[in-house]
């Protein structure tokens, strides 16, 4: 006999009592069970601790797409968040990230506010440049002449 076609995406075959898995993982719990319903599958729920959050479908046995029998066990394994004590890097990493992109911003305006006080102060040293080549006296004015001055009896 040959084997029964199957139709992608969790339908029954023509004429069998069987279905393929669909895939849930990532949905969360209720939007999993709700979506299969029509399948016919005995579902299991098993928690366990993950990073993905609470109530959040991680993984299938057997996985999305392996045939079951109608009435087949389908179990779900559904975040339970993260144990007690743990630390969620995720999240950690996520506001440390905020808090980097907020020192940025401060390094940024402390560049600007740095350009600009460069800005000034490099006017001001022309100013003062200038202000010096103006009340400069002009070359050998007020050393004392030339012989003509000196050679008085």
């Amino acid at each position: 006999m040959a084997a029964p076609a199957l139709v992608l995406g969790g339908a029954q075959a023509a004429g069998t009592s069987q279905w393929q898995v669909p895939d849930v993982v990532g949905a969360q719990i209720e939007a999993a069970r709700t979506a299969l319903e029509p399948f016919r599958l005995t579902v299991q729920e098993v928690r366990v601790y993950s990073q993905a959050p609470k109530d959040e479908v991680v993984a299938t046995l057997p996985v999305a797409g392996e045939v079951l029998p109608e009435r087949g066990r389908l179990v779900l394994r559904v975040s339970a968040g993260l144990p007690p004590g743990a630390v969620d890097v995720g999240a950690l990493v996520s506001r440390l990230d905020e808090r980097l992109t907020s020192l940025d911003g401060h390094v940024a305006s402390i560049d600007q506010r740095t350009g600009t006080i460069d800005e000034r102060t490099a006017t001001i040293q022309r100013g003062v440049a200038d202000l010096l080549k103006a009340t400069k006296p002009p070359a050998g004015a007020g050393r004392g002449g030339g012989a003509s001055s000196s050679s008085a009896t």
